[in-house]
């Protein structure tokens, strides 16, 4: 069997699939950050709002029976892009190919040593162009992974031929063959008796 016969399900069955992993994301994203201490930066909250707003499109179409669940695929596809286009900038900000109003050091924002002592005690958000790598990727990177995930598999199940719908079937229609009608028999009519002369 391939690997798409295991991603093609039925649309329904499809965004349920992905608001159930966009849940599993956004709660390893608040893990991060209240288990291990990674606090996001600026960037990182437009692709946690790209997370939300996934998941949100996702219950909508659950929910509501009047929207198609392959209109509703075409949606998340739609967001996903989005989330990927957050997520591809902010790689390229930790790569320091471009620059974002959230790239510089905090030291730099303070001009007096008071300053800098009220800012850190304010928990500013961190730089946006220092990674946080898990297994050589960093964050985004991930990021950019999980959404590819969520557009490839809502492409495949977008392909996916529904069921053909059941045709009554046609008998085909006779020619009528114009019969002929029988000439009525006619009535023999009862031949009298000889009356037998004596």
């Amino acid at each position: 069997m391939s690997v798409r016969q295991y991603l093609v399900v039925s649309p329904v069955v499809a965004v349920r699939l992905i608001a159930l992993f966009t849940a599993l994301l956004i709660v390893a994203a608040y893990g991060l950050e209240y288990g291990v201490g990674v606090k996001p930066c600026e960037l990182c909250w437009l692709q946690r709002y790209a997370h939300w707003t996934l998941l949100a499109v996702a219950l909508i179409v659950m929910v509501n029976r009047k929207i198609d669940p392959r209109r509703g695929l075409k949606m998340l596809i739609g967001v996903a892009l989005v989330g990927i286009g957050f997520a591809v900038y902010h790689s390229l900000v930790e790569a320091h190919i471009l620059i974002a109003g959230c790239s510089k050091p905090i030291g730099e924002l303070a001009s007096s040593p008071a300053e800098m002592i009220a800012l850190l005690a304010d928990s500013p958000m961190p730089s946006c162009d220092k990674p946080y790598q898990i297994l050589w990727l960093s964050l985004p990177q991930w990021n950019v992974l999980a959404q590819g995930l969520v557009v490839v598999f809502a492409l495949f199940n977008l392909q996916r031929k529904s069921a053909p719908k059941p045709v009554a079937k046609v008998l085909p229609v006779k020619k009528s063959v114009p019969v002929k009608k029988a000439k009525p028999v006619a009535k023999k009519k009862p031949t009298p008796k000889k009356k037998n002369k004596r």
